[in-house]
């Protein structure tokens, strides 16, 4: 279950009460079990990493390494033992080892990447890695 924001939080100050009266529109959205708070551009309040991230960088560094010690020759063929049948979702898989080390960590650690999950990881991204955070819209530490 997610909770979505789905407008402008107010605050109004009763006198009377004494108090701050806080309205913030939600709507609960049902996802595999899970409760999430969004804000209103879609990103996590509480973020964690994306354990389809964090899996995909493992495999992604099992795949690297099989193709660089010559155990596979192809990354179709490699791709194919995993169950995945598309070269080119596999060679996105493979990119995320290009993503600067401080990165890396931060997904493999489950630091905050503010709300990215795998699917931002498939588009293409700078490979400078002095670049990469600013562009990919991750907050600094």
């Amino acid at each position: 279950m997610a909770i979505k924001v789905t407008g402008k939080a107010t605050r109004t100050y009763l006198e009377d009460e004494n108090c701050i009266l806080v309205h913030i529109p939600i709507k609960f959205i049902s996802r595999k079990g899970k409760t999430q708070i969004t804000t209103p551009d879609g990103r996590p309040v509480l973020e964690e990493v994306d354990p389809a991230l964090r899996n995909a960088l493992v495999r992604a560094h099992r795949w690297l390494k099989a193709l660089e010690t010559g155990k596979e020759q192809h990354l179709k063929v490699l791709a194919q033992k995993e169950g995945i049948t598309s070269v080119s979702y596999a060679s996105k898989i493979l990119r995320l080892t290009t993503l600067s080390p401080e990165i890396q960590e931060a997904i493999i650690d489950g630091r905050s990447l503010g709300g990215l999950v795998l699917a931002d990881f498939m588009k293409p991204f700078l490979l400078l890695w002095s670049e990469q955070k600013k562009a990919l819209g991750i907050p600094e530490d």
